[in-house]
């Protein structure tokens, strides 16, 4: 018998210095089936992956990639943070025994909880202050035509 094991999933860049240099995005999970006492205890909540500063170590605005590499780069960190859950998925999900009773736990992400900034990076949206063509990057429509 399958059990739905859904995951909360936690993620905002964490700054060390005062320049931003030394920072990291810790991505961290708890699961749903947790009441909300359990879910606001960091004794619930757990680390899945700490993705890299990738914007530290530029030379100059030239030397910049531009910004479909840097939202790609991005996405190959998710994809290597979230490649167990994949594994899980495809291996089709983990046995346990819950109560007396075995059981293969289909786990998912149920949502996640970010910055609006952060959000942003890991959906693919623009960041900005509403000065932009387009709402999305592979969106080719303007707004006028929306």
């Amino acid at each position: 018998q399958n059990m739905p094991i859904a995951l909360i999933v936690f993620g905002d860049k964490s700054h060390f210095d005062l320049h931003g240099a030394l920072a990291t995005t810790p991505m961290i999970f708890t699961l749903s089936c947790f009441n909300e006492k359990s879910r606001n205890s960091v004794d619930f909540w757990r680390p899945m992956a700490f993705l890299p500063n990738l914007g530290h170590g530029k030379i100059s605005k030239e030397a910049e990639e531009d910004s479909t590499s840097r939202v790609q780069d991005e996405h190959e960190c998710l994809k290597a943070a979230l490649q167990s859950l994949v594994d899980i998925a495809e291996q089709g999900g983990i046995a346990a025994k819950v109560k007396g009773r075995v059981v293969i736990c289909k786990v998912w992400i149920h949502f996640i909880i970010g910055d609006t900034e952060g959000n942003n990076k890991w959906v693919g949206h623009f960041n900005s202050s509403g000065k932009v063509q387009r709402p999305y990057r592979d969106c080719t429509c303007s707004f006028h035509d929306m």
